[in-house]
Parts: C-alpha cells; sequence; structure tokens
C-alpha cells in the first residue's frame, strides 16, 4: 500500500506540469461557475414568540374539571403551541394560497405582478404534476422553520433569489398563518359558547323547577317537623344547592371566554418581521470553492493512480516487450 501511494506520488511529480495546468484550469473553471452560473439567493426571516401562561391555566381546578365533567375543552392552548404554528406554515392549506397570491416581482429591471407559482418557474406537463412539485420545492429550498430549544422562539426563514419578494412572502405567511389561527379560534370561542349557553339554560330551568318544587312542599306541607318531612326537604334544598353551584360555575365560565376571546383577538405575536436582506445567503462561495477544490484534487490523484496502476498492469502482462523499451538502442 505505501509503496503504491509513493509510486503515485512520483508519477504526479514527474507530470507536475500537467497537473498542474489541469488543476488551475479546473479552478478557473469553477470561479466562473461559482462566481457567474450560480444565482445568487436572499432569505429573510421573521421571528415568533412563544404564547403566555393560558387564562384558564391560572383559575384552579374548579371551572377545568367542571367543563371536564360536561365534555368541554377548555380554551385553545394546545392550537396556540409554536408546533401547531410550526405545522401550519408548511401545510398545504397555506402554501397553496401563498402560490397563487400576487407579488410584486422586479423582472430583469421592470415591475411586473405574478404569482409566487409562475416566480418559481417550474416545468410541467400536468396542473397536477405542476402543485406537486410546487409544494416540494417550497419544502426543499424556500420554506425553513425552527423552533428555539431553549426560548421556544419560532423562527421562520424565506430564501428566494429576489430579496425584496423574499421579504414579502415570510411578511404573508405569517399574516396568513394569524388568518387561519384566528378563524380557527373564533369557530372554537363560537362553539364552546353556544354550549355553555344550551347548559346555562337548562340547568336554569331545572333550578326554577326544583325552587318551585320546594315552594310547593312548604306551602302545602302542615307538619314540617315529621321525619319524612324533613329528609324531603333536605333532599329538595340539596337539588337547589347542586344546581346553584353548577349554574354559577357556567356563568363564571362564560365570562372567563368572553375574556379569553380578547386575547384571541391578536394569537399570533411577531418580535421581528422580515426585513429585506441586503446580504445575500446563497451560495456559499467560500465554502464551495474549498469543497470542490478538494474534489479537484482527489479527482487528480485518483486518475494519476490510475494511469499508474494499468502501466503496472501493462508491465505484468508484456513483460518482454516493456523490457525492450527499456534497452539502449545500439549504434
Amino acid at each position: 500500500m505505501k509503496e503504491t501511494i509513493v509510486s503515485i506520488l512520483q508519477y504526479i511529480w514527474q507530470k507536475r506540469k500537467i497537473n498542474l495546468w489541469s488543476f488551475v484550469v479546473s479552478i478557473l473553471i469553477l470561479i466562473v461557475v461559482v462566481f457567474f452560473v450560480l444565482e445568487k439567493k436572499y432569505t429573510a426571516d421573521v421571528t415568533i414568540l412563544p404564547q403566555t401562561s393560558d387564562i384558564f391555566s391560572q383559575l384552579g381546578g374548579g371551572v377545568s374539571a367542571l367543563s371536564g365533567l360536561f365534555g368541554l375543552e377548555m380554551g385553545s392552548g394546545s392550537f396556540k403551541s409554536q408546533e401547531m404554528y410550526q405545522e401550519i406554515l408548511h401545510s398545504r392549506t397555506l402554501q397553496k394560497r401563498l402560490l397563487d397570491t400576487e407579488f410584486e416581482v422586479n423582472v430583469e429591471g421592470k415591475k411586473q405582478k405574478m404569482t409566487l407559482l409562475k416566480f418559481l418557474d417550474i416545468n410541467s406537463d400536468s396542473p397536477r404534476e405542476l402543485m406537486g412539485k410546487a409544494f416540494k420545492k417550497l419544502e426543499e429550498d424556500v420554506i425553513y422553520t425552527n423552533i428555539s430549544s431553549e426560548s421556544n422562539i419560532l423562527q421562520l426563514k424565506v430564501t428566494l433569489k429576489d430579496p425584496f419578494l423574499a421579504a414579502e412572502v415570510a411578511n404573508r405567511m405569517v399574516q396568513y398563518l394569524k388568518e387561519i389561527v384566528k378563524d380557527r379560534l373564533e369557530n372554537d370561542y363560537i362553539t364552546q359558547m353556544n354550549y355553555l349557553q344550551t347548559r346555562i339554560n337548562t340547568v336554569s330551568d331545572s333550578l326554577k323547577i326544583v325552587e318551585q318544587d320546594l315552594q310547593r312542599f312548604l306551602e302545602q306541607t302542615r307538619d314540617l317537623n315529621k321525619p319524612e318531612n324533613v329528609v324531603q326537604e333536605m333532599r329538595l334544598k340539596r337539588l337547589i344547592t347542586e344546581k346553584s353551584t353548577i349554574y354559577a360555575e357556567l356563568k363564571k365560565q362564560q365570562e372567563i371566554m368572553v375574556l379569553m376571546n380578547v386575547t384571541n383577538l391578536y394569537p399570533v405575536k411577531v418580535l421581528d418581521k422580515a426585513m429585506v436582506p441586503y446580504k445575500k445567503s446563497r451560495p456559499r462561495r467560500a465554502l464551495l470553492l474549498i469543497f470542490f477544490g478538494l474534489l479537484i484534487v482527489m479527482a487528480q490523484f485518483l486518475v494519476n493512480g490510475l494511469i499508474v496502476r494499468l502501466k503496472d498492469l501493462k508491465t505484468q502482462v508484456f513483460p518482454a516487450k516493456s523490457k525492450t523499451q527499456h534497452l539502449p538502442n545500439k549504434v
């Protein structure tokens, strides 16, 4: 193994002019491609703050336990989590709307309005294939999200060859995220309020009936000290207490839902909006030059090694012929 490497290095030194010229030409071609052929891309980013503690989590177990008893889901805390926001940003619903949105784009020095789908310039034979490729390009090349494990801050990054469009697309994504979350929270609010109002009406009617039963019992009973009458009175009063407690808790929960709806008006809290980037993010020219420069060196070493190996095989197959080639010519 060591002898083989030594022989390859000796051959590279013998052919150093050819190797040097091939290396220089390869590097020049690489420089032209990296600096003049590869498209510049710019990244705009948005920072989304995590949600604060839900109001229901600070109220103790009374209201939450009661809602659980009735099968009612309190609040929408899980829907307002950073993980849920991240999933929505990568959802087909949001991305389809984004692809169909018209933006003002700079094309060869002229401003034109076109959809993001048209700007991506995807070749396809059918609309179905076109959308599939567009979703794939968004996920692989355009949209990137990350949630910090320390601060729980969600960061959205959009990378495009137009810096102004990258910032506009990032901000539009946050706008669509807000609308989707707000619509969902409003629907949940209406559903929960309707359920609460129905329960309040039902409990209120039951309470009135029990109160009327107690009133009739007291009016019609002459001797309230009889054991059976005492038990009946206690039973009716206990029912009134139970239904009154449930009614009070439901009304309390209804008021809390009203307060909670105020916080749902602005569910997505943005710390930093996307600004127009002034520095390109891709391609990273220095890394590309180093990486492909090393590949060129390795390729040259392999090619020279292959030549040395072929010469060795030729010597083994035709030993006599190779010896005659090295004999001096007779005068």
